[in-house]
């Protein structure tokens, strides 16, 4: 069978088995498009050339169709992974779950969510800490405004005091 084949393709890992594999597995869905196995294979096909939105599609599409609890967890944590590759770690976290639901016992799936649960933490503080550092500057360039009209206004009326004073003082000489 064409997934079979495409099987160890994979599995030999010479250099451009993956792209075999791709399109033993596209002939496997064109013969049955509903055949999930050949969906998920497909994306770990795809994703070992990373082409990753490609990758997920297959992994949503057997998530859908696949009966095997086993399998459509396998497919969860697939997108999962391609989430927290792209440093989307919410809905990574989101995938990894669907995953635990159905495979519970998964230690890999497990260990990429709290580490995801980590990165989103340190991402939010990250973005928390620049919105805080722009607020910041924002308020030190008004601060720094104030101060300098401050300081012109002064200068100006020293300025306006000394013109009064060689005023008074011309009018003095005058008399």
């Amino acid at each position: 069978s064409h997934i079979r084949s495409g099987n160890r393709d994979m599995r030999g890992g010479a250099e451009g088995a993956a792209s075999k594999a791709e399109l033993k597995y596209r002939k496997a869905m064109a013969a049955d498009n509903k055949n999930a196995q050949a969906m998920y294979n497909l994306g770990c096909a795809l994703l070992a050339q990373n082409k990753d939105s490609m990758a997920y599609e297959m992994f949503e599409k057997a998530s859908k169709t696949e009966t095997s609890k086993q399998r459509k967890a396998m497919a969860y944590h697939n997108m999962g992974v391609i989430m927290q590759k792209q440093q989307q770690y919410g809905p990574a976290m989101e995938q990894y779950k669907q995953s635990l639901k159905l495979r519970p016992h998964d230690n890999q799936t497990r260990y990429n969510y709290v580490l995801c649960k980590k990165l989103k933490k340190d991402q939010d503080n990250n973005q928390n800490n620049n919105q805080n550092n722009q607020n910041n500057q924002n308020n030190n360039k008004d601060k720094n405004k104030d101060q300098n009209k401050d300081k012109n206004k002064d200068k100006n009326e020293n300025n306006n005091k000394d013109q009064n004073k060689n005023n008074d003082q011309n009018q003095n000489k005058e008399k």
